[in-house]
């Protein structure tokens, strides 16, 4: 068999039951002639030990089997109209714009993988998950998803992260892991993989659904009910209330259509008086992911708190603090199915043209938050956190009742101090443009690396997280001793901008309509168990721990 210089080669069995597939080679895989060479190749076959695969029992190609200068594909592909245009990009396929060679890469991979007919493919890339899929985005939000082959009904598709992205991020390897993990088993045992069969009751009468609430009234009152509860909001209001008992069942109760109130006005108050019996009853577990967020509304807008009993959130902090714990993160590590969802739903301001498929992302985020809850708990027994999961949950409380009454705020002694602030900053404006000779915004970037790294030919500062050119603080401190004589102009940008930021952080923070200051205590935030704060529900407060020093006037 001929190999053309600069290209790669498939590997691996014919017959293997897993594929692995790389969006393209680098330069190390270009001079071994095969995808996943050098130390990151060897590093990603250690992963698949670690999962239980084999590399000899696994098929390895790529998408594209040369090299991309510069890793730019949107040469080839882009969901960027502007993109598309300028690389002429005139055909759309499932949404993305591509030209006639990535027509030809995709289909010379699919029939590749048609040939082959492997039970799972494992997509390195979003290109190939896209080829393989026609869904298109990024790896971080897709791995760990059941995607189906669109050509291969019975194939699976896996997507997780390349070993490149994963030597530049070591902490993502246990991600990773899982996701292989997740792609052997399906390979050894396809039939238990398959989607479930969700039971959810979405745009019910009043009769089905006073007929569920009554039920399970019925059935807290003999017993112990632990039970899975979510909200949606649109325009900071509540849209519809979920509510499940298992990890398949679930019932969405709608407030609003496009029509606007879903209930007629008696039927609502009876279903409400229905819900806070049910979600305050003293045998009633509730279950949530986040829920100090929908306490707040059912606190404002309902007037009750529901008997929260674990949050998933919590839970997950108290085992693995300062990890990411979003529910659709959760949901790809512990549950036994899993594809990703959170997308549909990106609008919050407006209700959606289509209202059965957003009453269905709520029954979805409600079946995963009670199946990952059953996960959580079991490990929090498994590792002896119990104690710890409880005591995150008292702060939670703790800080929810802060969160509910806010902060009283002098808002006389508040506008006289932004009327000072903003003469003051007027004053700084006007020593800074008279001093560049022009107006000078300090805190647009254009302008600012304009006038240091052009016109006064500065050497360039760079940010040491991005490596990208910056004019941040520590720069302009470090330029303020290489070139001292600019030492009173930067010192005037430096004051400046601290004015205008304490004026938008402390005398411009929006209040609550009662006049008060309010935030979101986050318990389970940093790693360190501390709390961070951000605007509340309703988009009012903010930081209220990032206070200043007060030496603004020094």
């Amino acid at each position: 068999m001929s190999i053309q210089c600069g290209t790669v080669i498939p590997f691996g069995p014919k017959d293997a039951k897993i594929a692995i597939v790389v969006d393209a080679p680098n330069a190390n895989d270009i001079w071994a002639g095969r995808v996943l060479s050098g130390g990151n190749g060897d590093a990603f076959f250690q992963m698949m030990q670690q999962a239980g695969m084999f590399k000899s029992a696994c098929y390895f190609t790529s998408l594209f089997r040369y090299r991309i200068l510069g890793d730019d594909f949107d040469r080839y592909a882009s969901t960027v109209k502007a993109k598309a245009e300028k690389h002429n990009l005139h055909h759309v396929v499932g949404g993305v714009y591509c030209n006639d060679q990535m027509i030809r890469t995709v289909t010379a991979l699919r029939q590749e993988i048609q040939d082959l007919n492997p039970t799972v493919v494992i997509v390195l890339g979003q290109y190939s998950m896209w080829a393989l899929t026609g869904e298109y985005g990024s790896i971080h939000t897709w791995r760990g998803s059941h995607l189906q082959c669109s050509f291969l009904p019975e194939t699976t598709v896996i997507p997780t992260l390349d070993p490149y992205t994963l030597a530049r991020q070591y902490d993502l390897r246990q991600y990773c892991i899982r996701d292989l993990l997740r792609a052997n088993c399906v390979a050894k045992q396809p039939h238990l993989y398959r989607e479930p069969r969700y039971d959810f009751t979405i745009a019910p009468s009043y009769s089905q659904t006073m007929g569920y609430l009554e039920e399970s009234l019925a059935e807290v009152e003999r017993e112990e009910l632990w039970i899975s509860c979510d909200i949606e909001t649109i325009a900071r209001y509540i849209s519809c209330i979920g509510l499940g008992k298992n990890a398949r069942e679930a019932i969405c109760i709608p407030f609003m259509d496009l029509n606007g109130h879903y209930w007629s006005e008696d039927q609502e108050f009876s279903i409400q008086l229905a819900l806070r019996e049910l979600l305050t009853h003293p045998n009633i577990r509730v279950i949530g992911q986040n829920f100090n967020y929908d306490s707040q509304h059912f606190a404002k807008e309902l007037g009750y708190l529901p008997n929260l009993a674990f949050d998933t959130m919590f839970g997950y902090h108290a085992l693995f603090p300062g990890l990411a714990k979003d529910l659709s993160m959760l949901s790809s590590l512990f549950c036994h199915w899993h594809r990703y969802w959170k997308d549909e739903n990106k609008d919050y301001a407006r209700l959606p043209a289509n209202m059965s498929r957003y009453w269905t992302y709520n029954c979805k985020d409600v079946v995963t938050t009670y199946e990952v809850s059953l996960a959580v708990r079991d490990m929090l027994a498994y590792y002896g956190k119990e104690k710890q999961s409880v005591d995150l949950h008292r702060f939670g409380q703790a800080a929810l009742r802060s969160m509910l009454r806010g902060v009283r705020i002098d808002t006389t002694l508040r506008s006289h101090v932004a009327g000072q602030l903003m003469t003051a900053i007027a004053e700084y404006q006007s020593l800074i443009n008279n001093i560049a000779g022009e107006p000078l915004n300090t805190r647009s970037n254009p302008q600012m690396h304009k006038l240091f790294y052009g016109e006064f030919g500065l050497p360039v500062q760079f940010d040491r997280k991005t490596r990208k050119p910056t004019l941040g603080d520590d720069a302009l401190t470090a330029l303020m001793k290489i070139e001292p004589i600019l030492k009173p102009f930067i010192e005037l940008i430096a004051m400046h901008r601290k004015l205008s930021s304490f004026l938008k952080n402390y005398c411009m923070m929006p209040l609550s309509s009662d006049g008060r200051m309010r935030c979101t205590y986050n318990v389970a935030g940093p790693e360190t168990y501390r709390f961070s704060s951000s605007q509340d529900a309703f988009g009012t407060g903010g930081n209220l721990q990032n206070l200043s020093t007060g030496t603004e006037d020094d």
